[in-house]
């Protein structure tokens, strides 16, 4: 962070990211995101369909008593009929706090990458002194201007930032999980190791470094990520689902000749399937490879122990292959 970093109003560059760009190809749409009646007022809708401040409301007419009556309060100074969506409260933060970033969780479900959080929050500048509601965090720093972006004409962490942000409030399974579908979904990991090499030394980064680390991107089911993860952990590297002949196999190690295979039950079990994996199994090994098959169930019960298990087999294997 910068000593004399710039104000989110202030700080967006002119190639800050649109709308339309903002979301990955699973986002949610902003036709989910908004409530029934968040509609602007613009297209016909009454004052206060959609988070408005006060000032505007008393200016279109209405006494102040009356929004105190027929409006809900979404946040000090920022009313609206009817109860808010979670987009309508990151529209709200933008109104309270002209200054604020919508950061951390608020800008992953911008972006689309979650679901609606039941906590959102905003980057406010050091000296605000203000009382959120119980369901805004507000998080005091400097945050510099090229970290900041737009995602529905508000003001976003760039989704790097936004990556480095999460995994600090997220639990871990949850944060793993986040950087994983994301760097497989299209976010570069080169932009988050321009991240830490442009501000080195801030809190954060060397769990970041870790997490790009051990991701797993190529990953086709969650017992095959959990078990790709573990073995990251300990090593070695296996490429996941990689060609092998006329096969694609879930994780491979070339230079010992290893195979690993993960089976759901629900997928493996049926006649014709299983017969195929007979038959693939069979070609594979006699072509010289070892074929280790372990079940989803067992992977996702203990993805430590198995992956131990593994990485033995291979480490003997290319020991043996020198």
């Amino acid at each position: 962070m910068t000593a004399n970093s710039t104000p989110a109003s202030q700080g967006h560059s002119a190639g800050s990211t649109p709308a339309s760009q903002g979301h990955s190809a699973g986002s949610t749409p902003t036709s989910q995101g908004h409530s029934a009646g968040s509609t602007p007022t613009s297209q016909g809708h009454s004052a206060g369909s959609t988070p408005t401040s006060l000032r505007e409301l008393v200016a279109s007419g209405l006494h102040p008593s009356t929004v105190s009556r027929r409006f809900t309060r979404v946040l000090p100074t920022v009313h609206m009929r009817g109860e808010p969506s979670t987009m309508d409260r990151c529209r709200a933060i933008s109104l309270w706090r002209p200054d604020a970033v919508l950061s951390h969780r608020s800008a992953a479900y911008l972006r689309g990458w979650t679901t609606e959080p039941s906590t959102l929050d905003a980057t406010v500048p050091r000296t605000a002194r203000l009382r959120p509601p119980s369901w805004l965090r507000l998080h005091r720093r400097a945050l510099d201007s090229r970290l900041v972006d737009e995602v529905e004409s508000l003001p976003c962490t760039t989704p790097a930032q936004t990556m480095l942000d999460c995994l600090a409030v997220l639990p871990r399974e949850e944060a793993e999980l986040l950087i994983d579908e994301r760097l497989k979904f299209g976010l570069d990991p080169a932009s988050l190791i321009c991240l830490l090499e442009r501000f080195p030394g801030r809190r954060g980064n060397t769990e970041l470094a870790r997490q790009v680390r051990l991701a797993v991107t190529r990953f086709a089911s969650e017992p095959e990520r959990a078990f790709g993860r573990a073995l990251h952990r300990i090593g070695p590297y296996l490429e996941m689902n990689a060609t092998v002949g006329s096969f694609v196999c879930d994780l491979v190690d070339r230079r010992s000749r290893t195979i690993i295979e993960v089976d759901g039950r629900e997928f493996h079990s049926a006649g014709e399937v299983f017969s195929k994996d007979r038959r693939r199994q069979n070609a594979l090994v006699l072509g010289g490879r070892l074929v280790l098959r372990y079940s989803a169930f067992d992977v996702l019960a203990a993805p430590d122990v198995v992956a131990a298990e593994i990485a033995s087999v291979v480490r003997r294997r290319r020991e043996s292959r020198r």
